[in-house]
């Protein structure tokens, strides 16, 4: 029986045994910030060779782990500077940090349109408003709203009037003055520009006799711009007499 036996090349040289590498913790990624939005904030970066999984960090605390190489960090706070870095990682370990991706958050976009009732600007898009006072020359109420359009073109801006008590007799002011029994109109904010809107509620029956005190009428009134009628500012106006 032959041991230790070893097979020489042509050349008389030993062949050497294949080396077998050893393993390592991965490189680590390069990371950008590719989308912001006042929320949320998407990284990406590259595929790390040997890399199995990848650990996001926002500020040096671990978001989370993930085996793609894009990711959304959200429920963020607006108008505040976050810090991101990712890792890459396989059965050895964790590579060393990326390059850190600083982001400031944007604060959300202004509204199209704000409105200030008695001074006070309000951006709601439902707001409830009670108005208790005397009644004037007319046996009316005036309801008040200033609304400010804050885009750079003009809008067309739509009022629809709902008389929610079937008394008394309600009219609007919105551009021009319309009868009572209207119940959607149009007028022109120019851009960067105010206008005034004048709910009325009189508070007279059919024969134009004076309601008691104490009625109580509830108008609602609400604005949207022509073009985008999915946004819209409801107002649920007490008027009381």
């Amino acid at each position: 029986v032959l041991d230790n036996i070893k097979l020489v090349g042509e050349e008389g040289t030993i062949p050497e045994e294949p080396v077998v590498p050893t393993p390592t913790a991965p490189a680590a990624p390069v990371v950008v910030a590719d989308t912001v939005t006042e929320t949320t904030v998407t990284l990406v970066w590259n595929v790390v060779e040997n890399a199995t999984s990848y650990n996001v960090y926002m500020d040096t605390l671990l978001v989370e782990n993930v085996t793609d190489t894009i990711y959304t960090v959200d429920s963020l706070t607006a108008e505040t500077t976050y810090w991101f870095f990712v890792t890459a990682v396989n059965e050895v370990g964790e590579s060393e940090y990326s390059n850190e991706v600083c982001v400031y958050v944007p604060a959300p976009p202004a509204p199209a349109l704000t409105f200030s009732y008695n001074g006070n600007k309000t951006t709601d898009t439902i707001n409830d408003i009670k108005i208790i006072r005397d009644l004037n020359a007319s046996l009316e109420i005036q309801f008040d709203l200033e609304i400010s359009n804050n885009t750079a073109n003009d809008m067309n801006v739509v009022c629809e009037v709902e008389d929610l008590s079937n008394i008394g007799q309600s009219y609007i002011c919105w551009g021009s003055c319309y009868m009572p029994g209207i119940t959607e109109v149009v007028n022109t904010v120019y851009a960067g520009g105010n206008a005034i809107f004048n709910g009325h509620a009189m508070f007279v029956d059919e024969e134009w006799n004076e309601l008691p005190k104490g009625t109580v009428i509830p108008v609602r009134y609400t604005f949207y711009d022509e073009k985008n009628p999915s946004e819209k500012y409801v107002f649920n106006v007490k008027i009381i007499y």
